[in-house]
């Protein structure tokens, strides 16, 4: 009987185990998908935008489509457990970094600034597959 409770807990601790590591590689998916983002403070009141990021390679790459714009690339991106820095030239030629950090399962909060001018305040919500 001892042998049996033995094996049970070892099993048991393994699949916790498993589960951990599981949770964890997930994790930095966190921002794959698409987002609508209202940055918030700008001269023409408050800008809408849709970020789209996939993974590819392990990589994480997408673009950004600000208003009625055309979607403009990321030119790079930069990861952390649970925050992300996009970087992009607008169409009018500004080096501007959009910076999302996790707020909740499906809520992002940042900022974007724009090389030499402002920061703006960011939120956003992942957009849900219907």
């Amino acid at each position: 009987m001892r042998k049996v409770i033995i094996f049970i807990s070892g099993m048991f601790f393994m699949l916790i185990s498993f589960g951990t590591e599981v949770l964890v590689q997930s994790g930095p998916d966190y921002f794959t998908g698409k987002w609508n983002v209202i940055a918030a403070g700008g001269p023409g009141g408050e800008t809408q935008m849709v970020v789209g990021l996939e993974r590819k390679d392990g990589k994480l790459f997408g673009d950004i489509k600000i208003g009625d714009e055309n979607a403009i690339k990321f030119s790079s991106t930069e990861e952390k457990e649970t925050s992300v820095k996009l970087y992009f030239t607008s169409s009018h030629g500004n080096d501007i970094i959009l910076f999302m950090e996790k707020k909740d399962e499906a809520k992002v909060v940042g900022t974007l600034t724009i090389k030499d001018m402002d920061t703006l305040n960011v939120s956003g919500e992942r957009v849900v597959k219907e």
